[in-house]
């Protein structure tokens, strides 16, 4: 597990050093701008996607082929991918949350007793969610149809979803989703991802090479 680890670090600071900065200049600006949802979930966006792209560079240099060749089990190397994005994730959803913080101390002049913290929360669960269900989507689909196909079908899925949102809306019976507690909505986005790894150990340690 840390040399597998190991190895996609060396190989996100060898190709995807370019994205890691573009991150880290999102969540510095995000930390001086009035409105930062943008330059909050942009980051997150990305980085959760971060496993997909290094399972795709896997694929390309045949490392997938060459490892069941060391004494490594596929359910293990499934679960590095996972703890790599639960990482990865957690790392960026930090940083956001400290550039949040900031930015609204600063425009409440750093008098922290005029600010309304019950809105940290909420942008701490919606950043849980953005950050763990699409790679909870993505990831299972890369393990079953390959790199290119898995992000072919995912496309379709989200264009289907995004296309009967569309109708509900313009037949006007768009339903009213109820609010939940944001510890629920982070568990929720938990299990779905624990779900998801479950699925993917299911499908690597089938998958004929």
């Amino acid at each position: 597990m840390k040399g597998l680890l190991k190895k996609d670090l060396c190989m996100l600071w060898n190709y995807c050093r370019s994205m890691i900065l573009i991150l880290a200049a999102f969540t510095l600006v995000g930390a001086f701008m009035e409105d930062s949802f943008f330059y909050s979930f942009y980051p997150v966006l990305i980085v959760s996607m971060l496993p997909v792209t290094l399972i795709s560079y896997d694929e390309r240099f045949k490392w997938d082929i060459y490892c069941q060749s060391l004494p490594i089990s596929r359910r293990v190397q499934v679960t590095e991918k996972y703890l790599l994005s639960l990482l990865s994730v957690l790392v960026v959803i930090l940083c956001c949350i400290a550039a949040q913080i900031y930015r609204m101390l600063d425009m409440a002049g750093f008098n922290a007793s005029v600010i309304h913290w019950g809105s940290l929360p909420q942008f701490v669960a919606m950043l849980v969610g953005l950050g763990l269900i699409s790679p909870s989507l993505m990831i299972p689909l890369i393990y079953k149809f390959g790199a290119e196909k898995g992000r072919m079908v995912f496309f379709v899925v989200v264009g289907f979803f995004c296309a009967l949102g569309a109708m509900v809306s313009v037949k006007g019976s768009m339903m009213q989703v109820p609010s939940f507690p944001e510890f629920a909505v982070i568990l929720v986005c938990l299990v779905l991802f624990g779900i998801s790894w479950l699925i993917s150990v299911t499908i690597y340690e089938k998958k004929q090479f």
